[in-house]
């Protein structure tokens, strides 16, 4: 795991530990909940402008009223803001990866792609205990109040912001960890406050 990390490290910079998330099924944990709200949502949102279509065509009655394009276009923009939990997840699974060093946080999001977060800038971390003894692990205070609904995307792209053309990373989620007494143990020698409360 650590090739992954191996190249961004800077002179004098050491890992202290790597992991990478426990796998999860999708209607499981924290933001289960949120997941199905979300279906029932799209679906009904899918179905309303689908019937609402073909009710307005049906008045009109002119044949080129109705556009094949229209409609899927009514089916696919619901579907795929209900398809974006599986993907999300399906990219915690394959391809999250953590490295926590003497100076940053590195988080691999995919192949090419991480996200990265100065300790520095950690002012405070959170341990929120989840089911079968795993863990998420907040890092900086900005991320603590997220909703349950979004913990699965924060997880992959970070609360993030611009900042002079660059993106700056004001918070990540580790997310679905069993090693969460050793990493935030991490963070207690660094004078950063450590809190922990159960899901």
């Amino acid at each position: 795991m650590n090739k992954h990390f191996d190249s961004l490290l800077q002179p004098g910079e050491k890992i202290l530990w790597v992991g990478k998330p426990e796998k999860s099924k999708l209607l499981q944990g924290v933001g289960a909940t949120g997941i199905v709200k979300r279906w029932i949502i799209c679906g009904s949102i899918a179905l309303a402008l689908t019937l609402l279509y073909v009710t307005l065509c049906y008045v009109k009655r002119d044949s080129t009223t109705f556009s094949w394009m229209v409609l899927v276009f009514t089916l696919v923009i619901p579907m795929l803001a209900a398809w974006s939990p599986v993907t999300d997840l399906s990219r915690i699974n394959m391809f999250l990866e953590y490295a926590i060093t003497n100076e940053r946080v590195l988080v691999r999001t995919n192949d090419d792609a991480y996200l990265i977060m100065p300790r520095k800038q950690i002012d405070s971390v959170k341990v929120r205990e989840v089911a079968e003894g795993t863990a998420m692990i907040y890092l900086g205070s900005p991320i603590f109040s997220l909703p349950d609904k979004i913990l699965r995307y924060t997880a992959v792209h970070g609360m993030t912001e611009e900042k002079d053309t660059k993106k700056i990373v004001r918070g990540l989620v580790l997310y679905n960890l069993r090693d969460a007494a050793i990493i935030s143990a991490l963070f207690t020698e660094q004078n950063t406050i450590v809190s922990a409360v159960s899901a």
